[in-house]
């Protein structure tokens, strides 16, 4: 019978560290992928925006409707090269290079000029709803070393259930023992 709940236990164990490295991926995916919910998330890694958006925040942008976006409001966008930005809508252009969509003209809050180029509709990411600073810096570390990262921790999670179920079946038997 001893055995019996000995091996129910080992894949109660095996199961919890299945679930701790599916949690982990999960985490890993949102950080990774940056997106969750219609939400995305950045790290701002200039000083554009140091006195709204410190360097090193953590952005959260929710997914907009370009018809809903205003002069004021701080846009997450994709430029050309595929880097995103985080910089103030300080104009409007309806129907921009007869396109039909909206253009954004957008300026870092700290820079002298506006930023060149119109960023069409189809490249807004989403309307910043918070910044959290220094946090980002954090997930910005963490996203670049996420493989590293995710191979301790999960050889980690796989020592500490072995040990615990060797250091049970040690004292199990310790009391077995004495108890004869």
């Amino acid at each position: 019978m001893v055995k019996m709940t000995n091996e129910v236990k080992r894949k109660s164990n095996v199961g919890s560290v299945i679930f701790y490295i599916v949690l982990l991926l999960a985490v890993a995916g949102t950080v990774a992928f940056r997106s969750l919910g219609g939400y995305s998330f950045y790290t701002v890694l200039t000083r554009s925006m140091q006195s709204e958006i410190p360097q090193g925040s953590l952005v959260i942008s929710k997914n907009t409707d370009p018809a809903l976006i205003e002069v004021g409001d701080d846009i997450t966008y994709l430029r050309e090269d595929n880097s995103s930005v985080t910089h103030r809508v300080i104009g409007i252009k309806e129907d921009y290079d007869n396109s039909g969509e909206r253009g954004f003209q957008t300026k870092g809050i700290e820079n002298e000029l506006p930023d060149q180029g119109i960023v069409y509709a189809t490249n807004v990411i989403g309307v910043v709803k918070v910044s959290v600073p220094y946090i980002g810096s954090g997930l910005y570390w963490v996203a670049q070393h996420i493989i590293v990262l995710l191979g301790v921790l999960g050889v980690s999670l796989i020592l500490l259930v072995s040990l615990r179920t060797f250091f049970a079946e040690s004292r199990k038997e310790r009391d077995a023992r004495s108890r004869t």
